[in-house]
Order: C-alpha cells, then structure tokens, then sequence
C-alpha cells in the first residue's frame, strides 16, 4: 500500500515539474513575441526619422541647386515642425 501512495506522489511531483516547465517555455516565448513586437515598433520609428532627415537633406541640396520652389520648402518645415512636436510630447 505504502508503494502505490509513494508511487501516486512521485507521479504527481512530475507531473508538477512537467507543468511548471512548459509553463516556463510558453512565458519565455510570449517574451520573446513582445520584445519583437517592440522592435519591430523600434525600427518604424527609426525608419520614420531616417526619412524626415532625408528628405530635410534634400531639400537642402535641392535649394543649394536651386531647383526648390518655396512651396516645397514650406511643406518641409512643416513636416519636420510636425515630426519634432510629436516626439517632444510622447
């Protein structure tokens, strides 16, 4: 009798410790997902930026040329004015 109760327990222990490790790997992978996600919000934002300077640096060799109409460079500052505010208030 005392064999199948010692039986039941061990049994019940692995049980336990199966459990709490498959546990574990899910929350790691749902980490994992998350921090991807984050970078991948990360790298829009850079992305974004990387375009606002370039074409801030367009403009600028294009009025150095002097191919630029007032127009475009007004809609430029705009965009930039714009751009910096929103990141000056997250």
């Amino acid at each position: 009798m005392t064999q199948v109760v010692l039986a039941l327990v061990v049994s019940i222990v692995g049980l336990i410790i199966n459990l709490a490790t498959l546990f574990g790997i899910v929350a790691k992978i749902v980490r994992w997902i998350d921090r991807q996600k984050e970078q991948d919000d990360e790298l829009a934002n850079i992305r974004h930026e990387q375009a606002i300077i370039m074409t801030g640096l367009l403009a600028c060799l294009k009025g150095i040329l002097g191919e630029v109409d007032e127009k475009e460079v007004k809609s430029i500052i705009k965009l930039t004015e714009n751009h910096l505010n929103e990141k000056a208030h997250q």
